[in-house]
């Protein structure tokens, strides 16, 4: 199984799937913070460094797995903390479809916890 981790951060993806027993025939990932590669490929010494998402194409045949971190940078406490007002973080997905996509998946996640504090 190929397995490609985008916007990997340190791996928390791929641990997981290893953690959980899975093998990969190919491992490769894509991640621009040059601290967080190198914790990446401390973890996982066999995965292929891929870059910036925005320059990964098909070239390297058949994905059977993909996953996707979320653009935390922008909700962490090491960051700027700027929340969704941080656009910067959205423009590297290219796609307006997926930046909703996970603008819309972070809001409710947001409801559901400002619910939850409420009751």
């Amino acid at each position: 199984m190929n397995y490609l981790d985008l916007f990997a951060g340190i791996g928390g993806f791929a641990k997981g799937f290893r953690d959980a027993g899975f093998k990969f025939d190919k491992h490769y990932f894509s991640e621009v913070d040059k601290y967080a590669e190198s914790i990446y490929q401390r973890q996982f010494p066999e995965s292929i460094r891929l870059g910036d998402v925005r320059k990964v194409g098909n070239e390297h045949g058949k994905v059977n797995l993909i996953t996707g971190g979320f653009p935390c940078q922008a909700f962490i406490v090491a960051g700027k903390r700027r929340g969704f007002d941080d656009t910067k973080r959205y423009k590297c997905l290219g796609n307006a479809v997926t930046v909703k996509v996970i603008y819309d998946i972070a809001k409710t996640i947001k409801k559901a916890i400002d619910k939850q504090s409420i009751n």
